[in-house]
């Protein structure tokens, strides 16, 4: 005789022990890779751009900062802000810098994961919202094109990162307020503006992915079943909105953006071949991404928990359709949307540290359709047509094996990478320590020893002591000149 599923099960969200060890064990092993992740961040030095910045900013403070590069080289003016602050934090602040960010990023992910799980399902399933964002996360390290340069870099991770970890911030409120139905008042609003204008000043990537994420947001806002439910909702998402067009516009008018694109390689492109480069780019990203197995374990995942949680009616397969469908066409809008602003401003492809949007886009896709596709096999569950406890614990094996195998990957290419890793940081502390006597001893001229970057495509110091890096650590270490052997 088989055995069915309990209905107190699918009542109160008290699930089989099978489940429960799954998502611990899960849990677990996730923790380990995402810890791997952070081991590697230890390596993490100042490259490049964070020398011009941070000598700007050791010597004439955080004001002067975001005016001299707003002026004279971008309109980004939250990205010079934040760089700075981490420089003068302390040579301290450096290799934590990368597990500060994800550890930031991780515990937004899991609070909003709360709020969505309380619209969703009505409760918060705390240990569902830590695994949904672990998942999230590492599968966001896994499919970077380039993560030195996305997470590791300091200017790269405050420019393509750390907006994230304001736009999940933003989302959790608007969640929270959607699960309270109840209206935000002044300190949320204030609070949703500043975070969107905060993220619309770190890049200009960002900045447009974002307007276009808030306008769809506001599109969906004004539907009859969401104006019907949530008629404020519109202005909480309209106060985002402003802040991401207010900020845009700052980044828009900075005329630092002039003198950068006076440096740009080649002619401007035709909108007609900028929208089909795009659109190229991003539809191939989406189907090789798709076929990375933390998309298909994000989708997966996502959808196991919605049998678990889900507790409306089950679509139709003409809703079901309809709704994979909007998911796919937005998909391919956000990813196509983070191509476009390069190609309109630097006449080519985006360097591959740019491409977090595209990434971002693609795991709330996979999410959002495993959401789909268990919201209309849980009914056929509490049917009992296949309630079989037997199921939803291989279920639950699968989940818990499957991050066992994705984290014995991560860690293992992680521990891999660490020779190099200690490499590059025994030769940047050698290097820093030859200037720092330099300056001490009054030297004025500093020849340094070049230093192995692997697979980081940043400019390192070169013979010439005019040349912008070189420059740029000069000043940092208050010398007149460097040279690399």
């Amino acid at each position: 005789m088989t055995r069915r599923l309990p209905d107190p099960w699918f009542a109160t969200g008290t699930w089989p022990t099978s489940v429960s060890i799954a998502i611990a064990v899960a849990i677990g092993v996730l923790g380990i890779a995402l810890a791997a992740h952070a081991v590697s961040g230890l390596s993490t030095r100042y490259w490049a751009d964070d020398f011009c910045t941070g000598s700007i900013a050791r010597t004439s403070g955080l004001a002067a900062v975001v005016v001299e590069w707003y002026v004279g080289w971008t309109g980004s003016y939250s990205k010079e802000f934040f760089v700075s602050l981490v420089v003068l934090l302390g040579p301290w602040a450096m290799p934590l810098w990368a597990t500060m960010l994800g550890g930031s990023w991780l515990v937004a992910l899991a609070w909003t994961g709360v709020q969505l799980n309380r619209l969703l399902a009505g409760r918060p399933f705390l240990p569902v919202a830590v695994l949904m964002a672990e998942v999230f996360l590492l599968g966001y390290l896994r499919l970077l094109p380039n993560r030195m340069e996305s997470f590791y870099w300091i200017m790269g991770s405050v420019s393509y990162t750390l907006p994230f970890v304001f736009l999940t911030i933003l989302a959790g409120i608007v969640l929270e307020r959607l699960a309270s139905r109840e209206r935000a008042g002044r300190i949320r609003l204030a609070a949703c503006f500043g975070l969107a204008f905060v993220a619309a000043g770190l890049t200009e990537s960002f900045m447009a992915w974002q307007v276009g994420v808030l306008f769809l947001a506001l599109v969906a806002s004004r539907l009859p079943g969401a104006r019907l439910r949530w008629p404020w909702l519109t202005q909480l998402l309209l106060a985002a909105f402003a802040g991401a067009a207010i900020g845009g516009l700052i980044v828009a008018v900075a005329p630092g953006n002039l003198v950068r694109t006076g440096v740009t390689p080649g002619p401007p492109l035709a909108l007609t071949e900028v929208i089909g480069r795009s659109l190229s780019d991003g539809l191939w990203f989406i189907v090789t991404g798709l076929a990375n197995p933390m998309t298909l374990m994000s989708g997966g995942l996502a959808g196991f928990l919605a049998v678990l949680l889900y507790k409306g009616p089950r679509p139709s397969p003409r809703r079901l359709v309809t709704a994979a469908t909007v998911v796919a066409a937005l998909a391919v809008a956000l990813v196509v949307a983070s191509y476009i602003p390069p190609y309109l401003a630097i006449h080519r492809d985006p360097p591959a540290r740019a491409l977090t949007t595209a990434v971002v886009s693609l795991l709330a896709a996979a999410a959002a359709w495993g959401c789909i596709g268990g919201a209309w096999v849980r009914p056929l569950v509490v049917e009992r047509r296949r309630g079989l406890l037997s199921v939803v614990s291989a279920a639950s094996f699968a989940v818990a094996v499957g991050a066992c195998l994705v984290a014995a990957t991560s860690v293992r290419a992680e521990l891999g990478r660490q020779p190099d890793l200690a490499q590059f940081a025994a030769a940047w502390e050698a290097r820093d320590r030859e200037l720092t006597r330099a300056q001490a001893d009054g030297r004025q001229s500093v020849t340094v020893q070049s230093i192995p970057m692997f697979t980081v495509a940043l400019a390192e110091p070169t013979g010439d002591p005019s040349f912008w890096v070189n420059g740029c650590i000069a000043r940092f270490y208050g010398v007149d000149k460097v040279v690399a052997r």
